[in-house]
């Protein structure tokens, strides 16, 4: 009768052995798992830039076109009709200076003819008035960031319903800053010499508006400082932040209307 034998190794491991080895793989995938937590953060730290930087180009893109538009068109600075830099209409009051632009713009019948106001004063263009204003953005309590509104004031001609009342058109703005006075300078008014008018000119009395009917083009000059956080608090320490300065300038093609 034959009897089976067993044959056992005698080469097996001590356990020392493979508790180090497991103590090997434990480290070596550990750094591994951190290498690629640090490569998916910095990865999204700069898409997180880039779409605000990409959010950033777009906004003042949009906004540029809508502004080249209305300066194109206007025909003034002020209020034409009473001859001063400063306008009003009803509980609304703005006087033109480095912060606030003032534009009308001429209103055409179907026979592309200027329209004229009726009534007091005569011979007049009909205009619609379009008010730029920079405020500071409540978001950001060091006053340094800001934002434009809009106003659009509409002639007695023009048949669409409603004028538009602080309409927020760009944020986060930060400069350019000037620098004897600290604040926001957004844009320079330029005459047919290619001279830059002072704000100073632009006084409610008649020699204020003889200047602004100098004015030929503007330039817009705008540092603006996305944060991708529309409705937060903002400051100087806010992260993934994206800056860009623009400058464009616009002639101003209706100036010489009556």
């Amino acid at each position: 009768m034959i009897k089976s034998q067993r044959f056992f190794s005698t080469n097996r491991p001590a356990s020392g052995t493979s508790l180090l080895e497991l103590l090997v793989a434990v480290v070596v995938t550990g750094v591994a798992i951190a290498g690629i937590t640090e490569m998916l953060w910095i990865n999204a730290t700069w898409s997180t830039r880039i779409l605000n930087k990409t959010d950033n180009l777009n906004g003042v893109k949009f906004f540029l076109e809508r502004f080249e538009s209305d300066v194109r068109t206007s025909r003034n600075i002020g209020d034409a009709q009473n001859y001063v830099t400063n306008f009003q209409k009803g509980s609304y009051s703005f006087a033109q200076s480095s912060s606030t632009l003032i534009l009308q713009k001429p209103l055409f019948d179907s026979a592309r003819n200027p329209v004229k106001v009726t009534g007091v004063p005569t011979n007049v263009c009909d205009v619609d008035t379009i008010v730029y204003q920079l405020i500071p953005d409540t978001r950001d309590p060091s006053g340094s960031t800001y934002q434009l509104t809009k106003y659009v004031f509409r002639g007695q001609s023009d048949s669409t319903a409603g004028d538009i009342i602080a309409q927020v058109v760009l944020d986060d703005i930060t400069g350019p800053v000037d620098k004897t006075s600290g604040q926001v300078v957004w844009f320079d008014l330029i005459d047919a010499n290619g001279l830059t008018v002072s704000p100073s000119l632009f006084v409610p009395a008649g020699a204020g508006f003889a200047s602004a009917r100098g004015v030929s083009s503007i330039v817009a000059d705008l540092q603006v400082n996305r944060t991708g956080a529309s409705n937060t608090q903002i400051d100087a320490n806010t992260t993934d932040r994206s800056n860009i300065v623009v400058r464009s300038e616009t002639f101003m093609r209706n100036r010489l209307l009556p």
